[in-house]
């Protein structure tokens, strides 16, 4: 019963004086004592008439005065009433998550006059939600987490209790938060809510528990991790029994009547990548561009016209030209190419000069709510020279045209300039420095020893670029064991037991007979991979088919026959380029070509495929003849190709007449026969892979570079611009790395090969104001040139030697200098120690953090069931962090009541004063009205010596 009372004992003290009225009452009724007054008899038949009437009357008035005493006293005992729910009674803890990724730079669409999504995000705790919980009678502790790091922005030791919310913390909180700025590292939500989390398991047990998410909402965020953050925020809920508060700071604000907020435009650019990781210096004689691909996302939902990129090297912009983007459509990305070439490379004072950065800068766009994501940085490697080692067996003789390195040899030294080769058996990737190389060939090699394998993991994972080429004196088993390791090597596939036996000389001649292409692709989308992109595309960059007619020359006669089926399929690093053509016999295929006629045929009676018969006919016709004759299967796929249409554009209209046909619905199961005979016929074994590994590249061809099992290098126009490609590709792994700003960098070594410690220096450049677009760039590199550079321990931890780098949150590339040191059984030759380096560059997140798109109310329900949503013009859910009851005297209602039985009691006590009403008394005593309206005579002593009253007297009750 207390409960209901904030001051009881007032209550208490109220409810006795509730009776003070009746009290006074009949106080005032015992101090009259009745006196006969023979005068005034008269008036006893007018009392006797109006008795119950005044009864009544005074009851109200009794009964005022005690509501009015009544009243006061809930007043001063501040009533709470009856509805004790969520009026919290115990400490609390509030922990506030506060997102600062780089998209709470959104400067929404009223532009940086009113300040970004994190400013409302700091005024939002500082003004609003720390004084709220500030007035709360109980104690209120506080811990503020960065999103980005997960660290405490109020309390120092995580592990002692937090800071009680005061005027002073307030105050504090709004200091160090003025410091704070968004962050440049995109992290999951799910990590500090989860932080949250282990600090609310460390709170006393009888503890109030309050989560506030101060973020911006991003749908993207929302969708990719929306079970991790179902799953928290329902353990937060359930387990820990918190309250789960989630506020949207963007701009514009969201509205309860809106399920879709709306959201800023902007534009971003999302990848800067060259070529090539390393690169020849280019000089006058020998100019060597360095292509490099970017990518433009317009996130936003209007078009834009005429986007404009700056372009920098080593922060100079004079030198290069500004590309030009026409138009970028809304929601949509564009990709252009440029080409760079460096004159800048390593000198005696400054050997990290070689790293040259690049930096693309997006300028005249418009309306852009990040600036953030409108600059990019990528770094190239400029050496003297590229140096490709060569691994050969011990028989291998460079002059010798059937030697493994023969043709590959005599390639690089007249096709290729500025590459040294350098030739060593297996042992060399033991005792050479593997990281000078831009590329490593193992040419026909029979197997490799673990510490060789180690090592070449470990400079392909750094970013370097392993081709191997298989012949006859490969082991299958010592591949398949140490290289591939059922997929978990740097080996694309498993190999057989053994490779294809040679061919009779009747089946060659049939082969030299047959005009089809040797060399296939099972689909149009290769031609765009790194390895091979080059062979269809020209100088100018564009669409060329020049190299592919060369494809019908080439003749392999033996090769290493990779199944189709195996975990290699599922594995998204490895690609098949280039495959064989299926060379069964005709026969194996007979039924199914039956089959596909005569499911066309069941359905295409009809009237309406009267259009296409002219056309099916006889390319079915073909098909059947070809199919009933011990042909080459290249005859075969050659009509069903005409037939599908779907892999061939050379204008004729029958064309488009074929594909209108398969368009039809009766001719979906006929379609999928037809594709499935046509790939199971046309295409034979896998010859050429790509695999990515780590930061590097890896190639493997299923035959030698050689003869006896290829003329392949003889017919220039398909070797030749084929591994120059393939050599590109290799020296340019790491390059296609897109690293975020915050993630860690780790790199593997030999362990004994390099002292236990690195130096390092940041390098970048200053990023101008939103909306100027500078001539050039100034460099920041720190420490600066002549400073002594930064040092950074080396890992041994389980006997490994590791490079683990995490400083790494702010845009640019951070340079790596290690020392190489010699050791016994390397060659006598080799320097004691020497310098070598590493490079690595880091960008905001673009494609994740550049998406302004906000999560809609039915994303939030679905994901964040038991939290709360609330916008910055939503702040009625502050009330609850005052923890004050609400008391019948924080409103107005109690007042204006008390004032109206005030009134009310008032105007009864006038009534029933003495002053009797004239017609009162008229109605009820006609006579003592008409003696009253003449005057009323003294009172007069009667015989007994009793005195008389007046009239007003024996009316009176109190």
């Amino acid at each position: 019963m207390m409960s209901f009372f904030l001051n009881p004992l007032t209550m208490v003290a109220g409810a006795s004086l509730v009776s003070a009225p009746v009290i006074i009452h009949l106080i005032n009724r015992m101090r009259f004592r009745r006196i006969k007054w023979a005068a005034m008899e008269f008036l006893l038949k007018a009392q006797k008439k109006m008795r119950r009437r005044k009864i009544l009357e005074q009851l109200l008035l009794l009964f005022l005065r005690m509501l009015l005493v009544f009243l006061v006293g809930l007043l001063f005992s501040r009533f709470v009433g009856l509805d004790q729910q969520q009026k919290e009674t115990r400490p609390t803890v509030h922990i506030v998550v506060l997102d600062d990724t780089p998209s709470m730079a959104d400067i929404g669409q009223a532009g940086e006059a009113s300040g970004d999504a994190f400013a409302e995000a700091k005024k939002l705790i500082t003004e609003k939600l720390l004084p709220a919980a500030s007035e709360a009678t109980t104690p209120q502790r506080l811990r503020i987490l960065r999103l980005s790091d997960q660290a405490d922005l109020v309390n120092d030791d995580p592990n002692k209790e937090p800071e009680l919310i005061n005027a002073s913390t307030v105050q504090r909180v709004r200091d160090r938060l003025g410091l704070e700025k968004p962050s440049t590292v995109h992290i999951n939500l799910v990590a500090g809510l989860k932080k949250a989390q282990e600090l609310l398991n460390k709170a006393p047990g009888d503890t109030s528990k309050v989560v506030h998410i101060i973020s911006d909402l991003r749908s993207i965020d929302w969708t990719d991790d929306s079970e991790g953050i179902s799953q928290v925020i329902k353990e937060l809920t359930e387990v820990n029994a918190a309250k789960v508060h989630i506020v949207d700071v963007a701009s514009p604000y969201r509205k309860v009547d809106r399920k879709t907020p709306a959201f800023s435009d902007n534009v971003g650019i999302i990848e800067l990548r060259p070529k090539n990781r390393i690169v020849p210096i280019s000089t006058n004689d020998s100019p060597h561009d360095v292509e490099f691909v970017i990518r433009v996302k317009n996130f936003g939902s209007t078009d834009l016209k005429d986007v404009q990129i700056q372009l920098f090297r080593n922060g100079q912009g004079n030198a290069l030209s500004t590309l030009q983007i026409a138009t970028l459509p809304a929601n949509q990305e564009r990709v252009e190419t440029f080409q760079v070439n460096f004159t800048q490379g390593a000198t005696k004072e400054d050997p990290l000069a070689r790293f040259n950065l690049v930096t693309a800068m997006l300028v005249n766009i418009g309306s852009d709510g990040l600036a953030a994501d409108n600059i990019r940085h990528a770094i190239v490697e400029v050496r003297e020279k590229l140096t490709v080692l060569f691994v050969v067996n011990s028989d291998d003789k460079p002059e010798d045209s059937k030697s493994d390195s023969f043709y590959l040899r005599r390639l690089f030294e007249t096709k290729f300039e500025a590459i040294d080769v350098v030739t060593g058996g297996v042992d060399a990737l033991e005792k050479h420095d593997l990281h000078q190389y831009s590329s490593i060939y193992l040419l026909n090699i029979p197997e490799l020893k673990k510490p060789q394998v180690d090592n070449l993991e470990r400079y392909v994972q750094a970013g370097g670029g392993v081709g191997l080429f298989l012949g006859p004196k490969v082991r299958a088993e010592a591949y398949n064991d140490l290289l591939y390791r059922g997929g978990a090597g740097f080996f694309p596939v498993p190999l057989p037991p053994t490779f294809t036996d040679e061919p009779t000389p009747e089946a060659k001649t049939a082969r030299r007979l047959t005009f089809a292409k040797r060399i296939l692709t099972r689909d149009d989308a290769v031609k765009t991979h790194p390895a091979v992109v080059g062979v269809y595309t020209n100088e100018q960059g564009k669409p060329s088919k020049e190299v592919e007619k060369s494809f019908y020359f080439p003749v392999i006669n033996q090769h290493w026959p990779i199944g189709r089926l195996g975990k290699w399929r599922e594995d998204r690093s490895v690609q098949e380029i280039y495959c064989l053509p299926n060379e069964r016999p005709m026969k194996d295929f007979e039924r199914q070509a039956i089959a596909v006629r005569d499911a066309i045929k069941a359905k295409y009676g009809e009237p309406k495929f009267e259009k296409y018969r002219a056309t099916v006919d006889p390319l079915l016709e073909k098909i059947r003849q070809v199919s009933s004759q011990d042909w080459p299967l290249s005859e075969l796929a050659a009509p069903l190709d005409r037939l599908l249409a779907d892999q061939i554009n050379e204008g004729d209209p029958a064309e488009a007449l074929l594909r209108e046909f398969w368009a039809q619905p009766e001719m979906a199961d006929a379609k999928r026969l037809a594709q499935s005979l046509r790939d199971s016929c046309k295409y034979g074994d896998p010859l050429y892979f790509a695999k990515r590994f780590g930061s590097g590249r890896v190639t493997a061809m299923m035959i030698p570079v050689g003869s006896p099992w290829s003329d392949w290098p003889t017919v220039q126009n398909c070797f030749v611009p084929i591994v120059a490609e393939m050599q590109k590709y290799l020296s340019g792994g790491g390059s296609e790395e897109n690293r975020s700003v915050g993630s860690p960098l780790g790199t593997a070594f030999e362990v004994g090969r390099y002292k236990p410690t690195a130096n390092w220096v940041y390098l970048s450049t200053e990023t101008p104001k939103p909306g100027t677009a500078p001539q050039n760039l100034s460099i920041i590199r720190e420490p600066k040139l002549g400073v002594e550079p930064n040092a950074i321990p080396l890992d041994t931890k389980d006997g490994a030697l590791s490079l683990n780098f995490k400083d790494t949150k702010r845009p640019g590339a951070y340079l790596f200098s290690l020392t190489w040191q010699k050791r016994d059984g390397d060659p006598a030759a080799a320097p004691s120690e020497k310098p070598e380096y590493l490079a690595e560059v880091f960008n905001i997140d673009a494609a994740k953090e550049g998406d302004l798109r906000r999560t809609n109310a039915d994303e939030f329900k679905s994901t964040a069931k038991g939290a709360e949503l609330h916008s910055v013009e939503d702040l009625g859910w502050l009330e609850s962090l005052k923890q004050k009851q609400t008391d019948l005297s924080s409103g107005r209602w109690i007042y204006l009541l008390i004032l109206l039985v005030l009134i009310f009691e008032q105007a009864m006590a006038v009534r029933l004063s003495y002053h009797t009403q004239p017609e009162t008394l008229e109605a009820f005593a006609p006579s003592a009205a008409a003696a009253f309206a003449h005057g009323t005579p003294p009172p007069i002593p009667t015989e007994a010596g009793e005195a008389t009253v007046s009239a007003d007297e024996v009316s009176s009750t109190t």
